[in-house]
């Protein structure tokens, strides 16, 4: 819990103790944020779900053809991301658990709905000379999902309390430039004044039970309509409502 007020000394308060900063609180907790009252409704936890591969032979990666290590996606609603690691590998990113009642952030979820197979299928569509390739590793987490997914850096120099949130998966590049907008803020910096992540507070999910009636419908619309589209077949009837409702 953050205990605060304006000129007052900003302190974090735990079930072990009270932690006293001498110049400000930072939040930068991502999804775990939405364990905190005012930021409940901020962000939502979205699990992804990461696979990898054993590395790839030389003959294998011929046959693959992806000899500049470029970060590649596809365009498919539940979205899959890879890149080739340093060391010849394949890792694979792709949807996760779906969206739980109240942002519950399950471990048992992860593990249960994690989609490993789903990954797997999905890699033999893009290579399918893979045939048979063994994954050494496998995990899954969540992230943090604002309403317009868009980030969010703020500094209340009154109470002394920041945050920057909501990097939607996207966070080792977004992270450090948030890092350094926050610091700027921090330490009296002038703002740029065309950053748009500079802003209080992103907009506010929707309460519950609408939050979750609505982002289950939406992530299963959209595991339906990628199925229609594998298929060759016409999008399901409500496509277009999903997607007005799901894309940003």
């Amino acid at each position: 819990m953050l205990q605060t007020s304006a000129g007052m000394q900003p302190a974090l308060v735990t079930t072990g103790g009270t932690l006293r900063a001498r110049r400000a609180v930072l939040l930068g907790g991502e999804a775990f944020l939405t364990g905190l009252p005012d930021y409940r409704r901020r962000l939502i936890p979205m699990a992804s779900t990461i696979m990898l591969t054993v590395p790839l032979t030389a003959g294998q990666w011929g046959q693959v053809g992806w000899a500049g290590g470029e970060c590649l996606s596809s365009y498919v609603h539940t979205t899959n991301y890879l890149t080739r690691t340093a060391d010849g590998r394949i890792l694979f990113g792709s949807r996760g658990a779906p969206y739980r009642y109240g942002s519950d952030m399950s471990e048992a979820a992860l593990r249960e709905n994690a989609n490993f197979g789903w990954i797997r299928d999905r890699l033999l569509e893009w290579w399918p000379s893979l045939e048979g390739v063994e994954f050494t590793h496998q995990w899954a987490g969540y992230l943090g999902v604002p309403r317009d997914w868009l980030p969010t850096v703020h500094f209340d120099s009154n109470r002394r309390i920041g945050h920057a949130y909501g990097y939607t998966g996207h966070g080792v590049i977004t992270s450090a430039i948030s890092a350094r907008a926050l610091a700027g803020l921090v330490t009296g910096a002038p703002p740029d004044p065309h950053a748009p992540y500079l802003r209080p507070q992103a907009p506010n999910w929707e309460v519950e039970p609408l939050r979750w009636a609505g982002i289950r419908y939406v992530q299963n619309a959209f595991f339906r309509m990628d199925l229609a589209e594998t298929a060759g077949k016409a999008p399901p009837f409500d496509a277009p409502l999903a997607t007005f409702l799901g894309e940003p």
